[in-house]
């Protein structure tokens, strides 16, 4: 037998997070937004990446708390923005 899993794609952020990309602001408005954003547009894989996508994974299966994903999102964001700085 298999198991039916749950899966949230309509969650989202409030306030969503807003960033500056590419001289524009964009908003991320939730889990789903988040790792098709980091997916598409981070250039240096590191643990915090990983980490945001698996959080925001566990958040979009109800695992983990929206919130939660939220945080560890903007700390991967803060890992790429400090990593493109140094390189």
């Amino acid at each position: 037998m298999s198991n039916i899993v749950p899966v949230l794609f309509g969650a989202r952020w409030y306030p969503p997070v807003n960033i500056l990309d590419k001289k524009r602001v964009r908003q991320i408005r939730g889990p789903a937004e988040a790792v098709h954003y980091m997916r598409a547009n981070f250039k240096f894989a590191g643990p915090a990446l990983s980490r945001a996508v698996s959080v925001c994974f566990a958040a979009l299966r109800l695992e983990a708390e929206s919130d939660t994903a939220k945080m560890f999102f903007l700390a991967a964001y803060e890992s790429e923005i400090q990593a493109r700085k140094s390189h």
